[in-house]
């Protein structure tokens, strides 16, 4: 996703700082500094090389009056400070909403400022909209294996049962644990479809698929 930038830059803007992106052709990874100058069009944008001659200019120049800081950055900058970030504070922000925080499993609250949806949980998880998405599918996917795992376990132990109950002369038992294997081994190609399809990209630079399997990243 790599758009967690965005947010500062907009709150450098707010308290009257000057924003620097960095050139996006410059960059080894690209996403970042793209989406922080697509989205929030920073004063300068330049290759590091020349970052820190802008960053002299700007430091000598006169500092403009500073405008009002408003009060959702002040709330936030002070519970990050202080380290609290309790539920009513936190509910403060914005409003509650429907997806949990994928870190923690809390309930998120949506903040709406400045063109830009971020959402924060009461323990101080903050995630942009595309960040939430990424979380909320890399935990997705994780179910997803660990349900196509517990189907191929599933139709090993009928396997086994089929094996059992035929050598038995238990016919009938025998295509019962058969069929429930095929059907277990069915459902677990079909999920495996689903996450080799890539279905659960997040972005569309993200040319991975679903991912490699469990214990990705």
């Amino acid at each position: 996703m790599l758009d967690d930038g965005v947010a500062g830059l907009l709150a450098i803007r707010k308290c009257g700082g000057v924003t620097i992106a960095q050139d996006p052709e410059d960059a080894l990874f690209s996403e970042m500094p793209r989406n922080a100058v697509d989205r929030v069009r920073p004063d300068y944008v330049a290759s590091t090389a020349d970052i820190g001659d802008i960053i002299i200019k700007v430091v000598a120049e006169e500092s403009p009056e500073p405008p009002h800081v408003p009060e959702y950055l002040s709330m936030e900058a002070n519970m990050s400070e202080n380290g609290s970030f309790d539920i009513e504070k936190v509910s403060q922000l914005g409003s509650l909403t429907s997806p949990d925080c994928p870190d923690c499993g809390g309930t998120l609250t949506r903040v709406e400022k400045d063109g830009l949806n971020r959402y924060r949980c009461h323990v101080g998880h903050s995630f942009t909209a595309d960040y939430l998405l990424e979380g909320m599918g890399e935990r997705l996917e994780h179910s997803l294996w660990a349900a196509i795992r517990g189907f191929e376990e599933r139709a090993a132990l009928l396997e086994s049962m089929a094996e059992k109950a035929a050598s038995q002369g238990r016919k009938r038992s025998a295509d019962f644990h058969m069929k429930g294997a095929e059907e277990a081994q069915s459902h677990a190609k079909v999920l495996g479809a689903m996450l080799n399809a890539g279905w659960l990209r997040t972005s569309e630079s993200d040319q991975s698929g679903g991912g490699s399997g469990p214990g990705r990243g």
